[in-house]
């Protein structure tokens, strides 16, 4: 079974009162949260299947996006739970058969292993991982199993060895030796490893900080019409972080990630339409991207579209959309939002339009796209910080 993992675990404020681009990581520190399994305490004896697998993602993603309990940390991680098997001619899963019971397909799977195949040994090790078909999770053991997967040479298991030892998963922490591995991965074209990588440069300080070279290697995986590559580069484009800052570039690949589904794409899209910035200003166009990303949750993007519809001078005020979207936003501790929210229940706004707004925001329901929920899933709440280095960067607008 081939999964491919992108690291994660990026220790930083993410929130600042919004939802994704006020982060906390002056350090630039990359870390691990302690828990790469949702759940440690229960052992998972399901079948290795890719649909078994699926529904271990969706456990993950049903939890609410909002639940922010500690709302000071980015909750990446390795993204063990993301799989993939789009190279099937090359990686093809190890699954029970029909009728195997659960002894003889772990029997069956560590004899292949003996034999030195890979895709049993990397089975074996995301088994002992997350403890799957009866086995108890045990990370060294998942670590050996993965150890010797890359011993062969396979570029999906270097990369994820390199995972396992950046986070310190049944192996001492080391990220030196994590960033030679997804360097060595990515020369054999692994597009993860090359995101990793990118990562780690952007993030650590030290010998290990390499900006330009983080650039480069998001070019690469940006060739690849990767989304999340796509947005990183193209932020850092909008920064000037790594390459010179470039406003066509910056909006060409953001506005990609964007229409790809990604929310805080879509919250920067809008806000690069309201400034004008690489883009003629449009605040039709801007509020279209503001709304994409507030209807999948991005609380940046709910606070904005309060401002603007409450006091911008650029647009047609819509007072019962702005109390709406205050009402979310101090629902979920937004700042000042809640000040706003009554200003305009008070001055503007008729006591049957005021309950009608409340009514509609406790029933509004975040609604993330499979790409938003994959890159809050495997690099937390913001691909932004990853970047800013703890900078704050576009505000909420208040015009």
């Amino acid at each position: 079974m081939r999964h491919s993992f992108l690291m994660t675990g990026f220790i930083a404020a993410l929130l600042c009162s919004t939802a994704v681009l006020a982060d906390d990581d002056q350090a630039g520190r990359l870390s691990l949260t302690d828990g790469i399994i949702l759940n440690k305490e229960k052992t998972d004896t399901r079948d290795i299947t890719e649909e078994s697998l699926q529904n271990t993602m969706q456990e993950a993603e049903n939890q609410n996006i909002f639940d922010d309990e500690d709302e000071d940390e980015n909750k990446g991680f390795l993204s063990f739970l993301k799989f993939s098997f789009a190279d099937k001619k090359e990686h093809k899963a190890v699954t029970p058969e029909k009728n195997e019971t659960v002894e003889d397909f772990f029997t069956r799977v560590n004899h292949q292993a003996d034999a030195g195949d890979v895709n049993a040994l990397m089975t074996l090790g995301y088994m002992y991982l997350y403890g799957l078909n009866g086995v108890e999770m045990n990370y060294k053991k998942a670590f050996e199993y993965y150890q010797k997967a890359a011993d062969k040479g396979d570029h999906v298991a270097i990369n994820n060895l390199a995972s396992l030892y950046y986070g310190g998963v049944g192996v001492s922490k080391n990220i030196e030796k994590a960033a030679e591995l997804f360097a060595k991965a990515s020369d054999m074209g692994n597009i993860e490893a090359s995101l990793n990588l990118a990562v780690i440069y952007l993030t650590n300080q030290g010998s290990l900080r390499n900006e330009k070279a983080a650039a480069v290697l998001l070019k690469k995986v940006a060739e690849h019409n990767n989304p999340t590559g796509k947005y990183l580069l193209g932020y850092a484009y909008l920064k000037g972080i790594g390459v010179p800052q470039n406003k066509r570039k910056a909006v060409e690949n953001i506005r990609f990630a964007a229409d790809k589904g990604y929310d805080e794409a879509q919250y920067i899209m809008g806000h690069l339409y309201v400034q004008g910035w690489g883009v003629p200003q449009n605040y039709n166009n801007a509020l279209k991207y503001l709304n994409r990303a507030a209807n999948q949750g991005n609380l940046s993007a709910i606070q904005s579209l309060g401002n603007l519809y409450a006091s911008s001078s650029r647009i047609e005020p819509n007072y019962y959309k702005a109390y709406i979207m205050y009402n979310l936003a101090t629902f979920y501790g937004v700042p000042d939002a809640a000040e706003k929210r009554d200003l305009l229940a008070t001055k503007t706004l008729k006591k049957p339009e005021v309950l009608q707004a409340q009514t509609e925001a406790e029933n509004f329901k975040p609604s993330p796209s499979e790409l938003t929920k994959y890159i809050r899933l495997t690099f937390g709440k913001s691909l932004a910080v990853y970047v800013d280095k703890g900078a704050p960067v576009i505000q909420a607008d208040n015009e």
